[in-house]
């Protein structure tokens, strides 16, 4: 049976020294998919991305693209995708126009499908009027829309995205996720790290939390909100001399989290908020819904 996966890891790992900076990594997603890597700076999201695209070798385990083993087919496989890196590496001497012509050739676009196609994909992400710019004249914002124009030239299938919105303002983002859900209507599966929890819950199907290189939890945003929070969350500040005591108060009926004299409290189905509130009277906090970002900082501060 043909599988219907657009790219699967197996029990991937990648060492840096002594280091797993990727340990045991299991993935499969399915084509027409978006899948969102989540976790904290540092628990190897861009490693994880550069493995997934080929373009960092692993140090174990076995990566597949379209049902390719990429041990076989090797860099030949990279044109089956687009890979948005964190960096921008365009040519400084060469204007936009030049640097779009210059990745489509290499890609395998002909002449006039290359023409084409940099007119089409500079609409798209509306930055047609830069053609003849340098890359210095372009602001951030700009720069990231042509990273991202690049990277679909050549009609990829998947495209895998890292951290293209970080540093961005909001409207900017919501530019550019709105760009990346109108690829995804026409077919395209995405994978795509961000630290934009808002973001993030635009634009998955499902989503992968990473912690030290290893995926702990996967699902759709909802269903892993539910299922490791709750539906709500308070959160409030104390006196370091106060926390002990608060802890052992809500610990019997509660699950909760905190960062020194920051606590997280976990409202789950049939328990009420006004309870906690009545505990810990007196002291600043806040109530609200559960969120993608309560679930990273509670994985984070239980390892």
């Amino acid at each position: 049976m043909v599988s219907k996966n657009i790219i699967e890891a197996r029990s991937l790992v990648k060492y840096f020294g002594s280091q797993a900076v990727i340990n045991g990594v299991h993935l499969e997603i399915p084509e027409g998919e978006s899948f969102v890597v989540l976790g904290s700076k540092g628990a190897g999201k861009t490693t994880l991305l550069g493995l997934l695209a080929n373009f960092i070798t692993p140090s174990a385990g076995d990566l597949f693209i379209q049902g390719q083993n990429t041990k076989v087919v090797g860099e030949a496989v990279r044109k089956k995708l687009g890979y948005i890196m964190d960096k921008d590496l365009f040519d400084q001497q060469l204007n936009v126009e030049e640097n779009l012509w210059i990745y489509a050739r290499y890609m395998g676009l002909s002449s006039s499908e290359a023409r084409k196609r940099i007119v089409e994909c500079m609409r798209f992400f509306e930055i047609a009027d830069y053609q003849e710019s340098s890359i210095e004249s372009l602001n951030t914002f700009e720069k990231r829309c042509l990273r991202a124009c690049r990277a679909i030239l050549h009609k990829p299938k998947l495209i895998i995205v890292d951290e293209l919105l970080s540093g961005l303002g909001l409207l900017e983002q919501n530019f550019l996720t709105d760009r990346l859900l109108d690829l995804k209507k026409q077919g395209l599966s995405i994978i795509f790290s961000t630290d934009s929890m808002m973001e993030a819950d635009r634009l998955a199907d499902r989503v992968g939390i990473l912690s030290a290189g290893k995926l702990l939890l996967e699902g759709s945003p909802s269903k892993i909100i539910e299922n490791e929070i709750g539906f709500e969350v308070v959160e409030f500040d104390c006196r370091e001399d106060e926390v002990e005591y608060l802890v052992s108060k809500i610990s019997s009926s509660y699950e909760y989290r905190n960062r020194g004299t920051k606590i997280y409290v976990y409202i789950r189905s049939g328990q009420d908020s006004r309870n906690v509130l009545d505990m810990i009277s007196g002291e600043e906090m806040s109530l609200r819904r559960a969120r993608l970002s309560d679930v990273v900082t509670k994985l984070e501060l239980s390892h």
